[in-house]
């Protein structure tokens, strides 16, 4: 699907970083999403709405959720997973109508933090910025991602498990209170 970047960045008084936005770019099975214990409205999560900070996304056990973010990244929230899109911050671009897939590296500075609680994340990134951020909370630990491709799962009594899929991906993990 060529999703096109136009309608993205937030705009907001003067330059620099900006609300970053994250479209559901599919959607199967259960999937459902909140902010503050709230249930948001089926017809505000359907295909190509917008989900904001705060979003807490839970699938069921035939559940999985496609997430397009204005940096290019996308990634798959798999089955039986509870996901907080917890900051999305991007600096002000020109998307220019260009689509998603023309994108080679993220258009412009972006911060990404999710918190998994437990499940599973793919993500797949454009090439990201040196002082970009997108980070992967647990209870275990923080993934750090530098690169393009990654699976994370977390389970309760099994821990984390990382999957680098390719081979110019970097993954820093720390344990929590690691500085």
């Amino acid at each position: 699907s060529a999703l096109t970047v136009n309608a993205q960045v937030n705009e907001e008084e003067g330059e620099g970083a900006s609300k970053g936005v994250v479209l559901i770019a599919a959607k199967e099975g259960e999937a459902k999403f909140s902010r503050g214990g709230n249930a948001l409205p089926a017809e505000e999560t359907e295909a190509n709405d917008a989900l904001g900070e705060g979003v807490l996304i839970e699938t069921g056990a035939d559940g999985k959720v496609t997430l397009l973010f204005s940096n290019g990244t996308v990634s798959t929230v798999g089955p039986s997973t509870k996901l907080t899109l917890k900051e999305f911050s991007q600096e002000k671009f020109d998307a220019a109508g260009r689509s998603m897939g023309e994108l080679k590296e993220e258009p412009s500075l972006s911060n990404v933090k999710l918190s998994l609680d437990f499940g599973s994340l793919i993500v797949g990134t454009k090439k990201l910025n040196k002082e970009s951020n997108f980070e992967i909370e647990s209870a275990v630990g923080t993934a750090g991602i530098r690169g393009t491709q990654l699976q994370m799962s977390q389970n309760p009594g099994s821990g984390v498990k990382l999957d680098v899929s390719e081979s110019t991906a970097t993954v820093a993990f720390k344990p929590p209170g690691d500085a």
